[in-house]
């Protein structure tokens, strides 16, 4: 199984600036417009796509993770003298890499027991903080004006999160290209007794604007955890996203 963070140089535990700034650097190296080698590249390119998903990287991770905790038995054959020093090399990094793998595993399982049994002892699902601002639907008085300012109706013209500063958490619902697909991803979670915000991601390096759908900020982690939790259990695909708003 490729291992996408290995091949972007990244840790298990990457944030999604993070991947991004590793994907810039390594597409200017090895992009074939700058001479680079185009296998190379696609296999870099395939890496991203994956990883800076949320909807395909929650299932590979959890298939990496399968992977490296299960290895099929080492059938060792007799080598010289010579080649034993490297092959004890070789099984210490590969039992020290393992290793910390499943603790990272196991780190996660830990914390997401600890958000159910929040959600359990308070039998109700976590508010949203004040702070976010959630879209609700005009009123037919108000409507057509507000159109006539933005493009989109569910869709903040500009930085909802810009006046919150230190960390905080995300949990991401969903990515989409366009602002119509994000408003129906929300309506459809408004359906199910969520309320969600939508934040409009300015165009990137590719040109590229994109409309993130999410619940919260928290400014506790655990709290984030619990909501990404409840969310799963309603079949809603979630990821908790750290941010430094400094």
């Amino acid at each position: 199984m490729k291992n996408y963070y290995r091949i972007l140089g990244l840790d298990f535990d990457a944030e999604n600036e993070e991947i991004k700034a590793a994907y810039r650097i390594l597409a200017q190296r090895f992009h074939p417009d700058k001479g680079g080698d185009p296998a190379e590249f696609r296999i870099i390119q395939e890496a991203y796509d994956i990883l800076s998903n949320p909807l395909t990287k929650r299932p590979y991770d959890r298939d990496l993770f399968a992977h490296l905790e299960y290895q099929p038995p080492i059938e060792v054959t007799p080598l010289s003298d010579s080649h034993n020093l490297w092959l004890w090399a070789v099984i210490i990094f590969a039992i020290i890499g393992i290793s910390f793998a499943g603790y990272m595993f196991w780190q996660q399982r830990q914390s997401n027991k600890l958000a159910q049994a929040i959600i359990n002892a308070n039998n109700k699902a976590l508010p949203v903080e004040s702070k976010v601002v959630t879209t609700q639907p005009p009123t037919p008085a108000k409507a057509k004006r507000k159109r006539n300012k933005s493009t989109a109706s569910g869709v903040s013209s500009g930085n909802t999160l810009s006046n919150l500063s230190g960390i905080y958490y995300l949990v991401n619902v969903g990515s989409y290209t366009t602002a119509d697909s994000a408003e129906a991803k929300q309506q459809s979670l408004l359906n199910q007794g969520v309320h969600a915000s939508i934040q409009k991601i300015n165009a990137n390096s590719e040109g590229l604007t994109s409309y993130n759908v999410f619940v919260g900020p928290y400014t506790n982690q655990s709290k984030a955890y619990a909501m990404q939790n409840q969310l799963e259990s309603q079949n809603i695909d979630a990821t908790v996203q750290m941010v430094d708003g400094q």
